[in-house]
């Protein structure tokens, strides 16, 4: 057996290729070969050290790590937090808007001159409202859908609004409670803007313009 053939298996053994063929073979060439018994010894030892090799010293990160965690968290329940209050005060929207449809809804009244039938109507239409701002409240999903159809209701009433007491056929006075319906629109459009639908859509196309798709 040639010297470079018996160094290459003896190598594989060392790599932990213990399947290569030739054991028998090769411990006799290396028996009766000393360069190749002198190669085994050098290579053994070369192995050992790099196996052996101690392990480089580390600084201790986890004070550092700990705290950029926590941070983290923080700043997430404070990213959270304000949403949460947008829908707390989209709710709390919803139930004065509830509250001011039930003159008009269940007594037909809604102000003085407003047949009983227009009252009724009025007090369905701000039912409406009341129930969309609850829907966007509890399920903010939905606000982003919501926004053009409220968007315009409420656009109208302030309209109405101004051109009727500009007529003198109402008073400022009375068309206060339309200021709920303004608030309302307000805090829709902030959940909406917040809403996992919204900020879904705004990562993709994030991610999209990163990558030169689209």
């Amino acid at each position: 057996m040639r010297c470079e053939i018996a160094r290459d298996v003896l190598s594989a053994w060392l790599d932990g290729e213990q399947s290569v063929p030739g054991r028998d073979e090769v411990n006799a060439h290396v028996a009766g070969c000393g360069g190749c018994r002198s190669w085994q010894e050098g290579a053994h030892r070369l192995a050992r050290q790099v196996w052996l090799k101690p392990a480089r010293p580390r600084s201790d990160d986890t004070a550092r790590i700990l705290k950029a965690v926590i941070d983290e968290q923080a700043a997430r329940r404070a990213v959270r937090r304000g949403p949460r209050l947008v829908r707390v005060g989209l709710a709390v929207v919803a139930l004065a808007q509830f509250v001011i449809t039930i003159p008009a809804l269940v007594l037909g009244d809604a102000g003085i001159g407003v047949p009983p039938h227009a009252s009724h109507e009025l007090g369905a239409f701000n039912l409406a409202l009341a129930v969309g701002f609850a829907v966007a409240a509890l399920r903010p999903v939905h606000a982003r859908g919501m926004r053009p159809l409220v968007g315009i209701a409420t656009a109208c009433l302030i309209v109405l609004a101004g051109v009727d007491t500009a007529n003198g056929q109402t008073t400022l006075l009375a068309e206060v409670p339309h200021v709920i319906a303004v608030i309302g629109l307000v805090l829709l459009m902030l959940v909406a803007e917040r809403s996992p639908a919204t900020m879904f859509r705004r990562w993709s196309r994030l991610v999209r313009r990163s990558s030169g798709v689209g």
